[in-house]
């Protein structure tokens, strides 16, 4: 090392040095060739799995180094989990409009701008730089999530149900119907993911962002109202109803665009594809769906039935097909079946007859 003072004049732990040395290798490597070579790539693992002390002091050298994307991303992959950083390069914003044709640098990388490698040799001198930020600005060990014994919570609901949970951090969340959401949180993340149905997250203020895995896209907000469901088709659907928040692309290493959500604007995708597009003309208005009520402006009269027996305990049935297309317009409280029925038949002039097998529809 160097002759300089350590500061404070307390010297690192041992593990803090040789996890600063590692560091410094890497970013020696990226400087020239923006890669970290496979040899030094297994020491590492090593050298990781040796003790705990090497593993926290790992992380904390991680959080402060500034590295870049493919490197970090490479070294994250060979130990099996993330690291928190404070220097993660900012996403570049654009509209929800020209996310199919406005991806920097082909294959999602990100832009110039943000594509910094610290150049620096792999000298006594460097080392000590590193060092020093881990020192100075890494947080305590105990903060780092990758040491957190923070487990996943995974949030259900049944058939028929809409339920609301609070969550560890003061935020909100509302599943519909046969919904399910795993949610993660320790001192450094909010994630949650949604596996199937939808949701509803009130998001409070956090200096740490909440993030929503949604197929092969996520959301992320600090403060913010979203909508998010996936259907059985697969298909994804999401709205900002009130605060800010971005979409972005989901695989490692495409993340560095970012599109800008318009409060009230629907966006879907498959979720198997990160392909987002607006939807032009919404023929549904959903914003009071945690109370059951959904306004239509025009529904097939099947569609609308297909959504009020995803709450019925008993099947609705239209006993003639040639009702099915009828279109229907109007506010309908689709949790209350009797209800719901009772307003259907009088729209529609239909009558209402309650069998074994459910309640059928059918013409006067």
């Amino acid at each position: 090392m160097t002759d300089e003072p350590w500061p404070d004049g307390i010297e690192p732990p041992k593990a803090v040095i040789e996890a600063a040395a590692w560091a410094t290798r890497f970013l020696h490597e990226g400087s020239e060739t923006n890669e970290a070579s496979e040899i030094n790539l297994v020491a590492l693992k090593a050298w990781f799995g040796t003790s705990r002390e090497n593993r926290e002091a790992f992380a904390k050298v991680m959080f402060s180094t500034p590295m870049s994307v493919e490197i970090r991303a490479r070294i994250e992959r060979t130990l099996g989990q993330s690291f928190p950083s404070a220097h993660k390069p900012p996403a570049r914003i654009i509209p929800i409009e020209a996310g199919r044709t406005a991806e920097p640098g082909g294959g999602g990388r990100p832009h110039d701008g943000s594509r910094r490698v610290l150049k620096i040799g792999a000298t006594a001198a460097a080392c000590a730089a590193v060092l020093a930020l881990a020192i100075s600005v890494a947080p305590p060990l105990t903060r780092l999530s990758i040491f957190s014994s923070a487990e996943a919570q995974v949030y259900r609901t049944g058939h028929g149900d809409i339920r609301s949970f609070d969550l560890a951090d003061g935020s909100n969340l509302t599943l519909d119907t046969d919904s399910r959401v795993k949610v993660i949180m320790d001192s450094a993340r909010r994630h949650a993911m949604i596996e199937e149905g939808r949701a509803r997250f009130v998001v409070k203020a956090d200096e740490r962002p909440f993030t929503i895995e949604a197929g092969a896209g996520k959301l992320v907000t600090s403060k913010g109202t979203l909508d998010v469901s996936m259907g059985r088709d697969r298909r994804v659907d999401l709205q900002l109803r009130a605060g800010m928040a971005d979409l972005r692309d989901g695989e490692e290493g495409k993340d560095a665009v970012a599109r800008m959500l318009t409060i009230g604007q629907p966006i879907t995708y498959q979720a198997g594809a990160f392909e987002p597009r607006p939807v032009a003309a919404p023929i549904v208005d959903t914003r009071n769906w945690p109370e059951g009520w959904v306004d239509y402006r025009t529904i097939p009269l099947a569609g609308l039935i297909g959504e009020a027996n995803r709450y019925a305990k008993t099947p609705i049935i239209i006993d003639d097909p040639a009702l099915a297309s009828l279109g229907v317009t109007g506010s309908f409280r689709l949790t209350d079946t009797d209800g719901f029925v009772k307003r259907v038949a009088e729209l529609c002039a239909l009558k209402v007859t309650k069998k074994a097998d459910g309640i059928h529809l059918s013409r006067k």
